[in-house]
């Protein structure tokens, strides 16, 4: 890697980790929840936290951290940013890290985090990072809002959190104060339905929202002009840092969609280096599926 590549690293990085701390939480607090939600008093959703500056972070330690704990699944590579924030720019103080929990030798389930905050509580933070496309009735799915590999959606996700892996720290050896899911991500909604009159009553009013399109739908997107589309490649489906991301430019974005989904149908994230930042009144934020989504047929 030249020194250039280091740069383009090294920023990318800091952008994502930017990311991790000051974006808003995809799932609403408790406030914001309708009655009988899923969330009580002995679980919440973690909102108010510490603003994060370009300016607290040291470029090289955290990329040498990075070096030394890679991952390629944007999850993992989200926890160890999540991790990186808690200890090495908060400076707290770390008692669990990703601990197995275990009973009668089989393990059933592992606990996130659990640090001392500034205020010297006890905190268990389970985290996630997810992105769900908006899928309205009439289907057969659980749930409006499907993941991208459509294995996973918002409503499973939140009874998951809420119903199991928060729980994971009653019983433990450590008396947390608070319980909190810790969850980023993003929203997205085709442009046929980008404002949908029925609002999911646990996501946060203020998520980050994006458009989706199946592969044949390019023609849904802006026209194109003297601007790049720009690959979002995993595991930094976090920040958009247009400048560091290879380029696709708009007039051939729809030869390259069909190239990418001759033999393949794994989702792409794209954005764009629009100078407006947005296309159209839509986020420059673009998950594009193939036409059999949400149902698979290729491998």
């Amino acid at each position: 890697m030249d020194v250039e590549d280091d740069k383009s690293s090294a920023m990318i990085s800091m952008r994502d980790l930017m990311w991790v701390a000051n974006s808003p939480s995809l799932l609403a607090d408790s406030g914001d929840m309708p009655p009988g939600g899923t969330h009580n008093k002995l679980f919440s959703v973690a909102i108010d936290q510490p603003s994060l500056n370009q300016s607290e972070i040291n470029a090289d330690h955290l990329q040498d951290f990075l070096v030394k704990n890679p991952h390629n699944t944007v999850g993992r590579y989200f926890e160890s940013l999540v991790y990186y924030w808690i200890k090495h720019i908060r400076g707290l103080e770390i008692l669990v890290c990703n601990e197995q929990i275990k009973r009668a030798g089989r393990t059933i389930g592992e606990i996130d985090l659990i640090f001392r905050d500034e205020e010297d509580r006890f905190i268990h933070w389970e985290t996630a990072i997810k992105f769900f496309l908006h899928f309205p009735q009439p289907h057969s799915f659980p749930s409006d809002y499907v993941g991208p590999h459509a294995h996973d959606n918002l409503d499973r996700k939140i009874h998951h959190l809420f119903g199991h892996q928060l729980k994971q720290s009653l019983d433990g050896p450590i008396k947390t104060d608070f319980n909190e899911a810790f969850v980023r991500g993003c929203i997205f909604y085709h442009p046929s339905n980008p404002s949908p009159d029925r609002k999911h009553g646990q996501l946060h009013v203020a998520h980050l929202r994006g458009c989706w399109i199946h592969s044949s739908e390019v023609n849904e997107l802006p026209q194109p002009g003297n601007w790049n589309y720009r690959l979002m490649r995993k595991p930094h489906w976090l920040a958009m840092t247009p400048s560091q991301m290879p380029a696709i430019p708009s007039m051939e974005i729809n030869r390259w969609v069909e190239q990418q989904f001759e033999h393949s149908d794994h989702p792409i994230m794209l954005c764009t280096d629009r100078l407006s930042g947005n296309l159209d009144g839509v986020v420059d934020r673009i998950m594009i599926v193939p036409d059999q989504w949400p149902s698979y047929s290729k491998k």
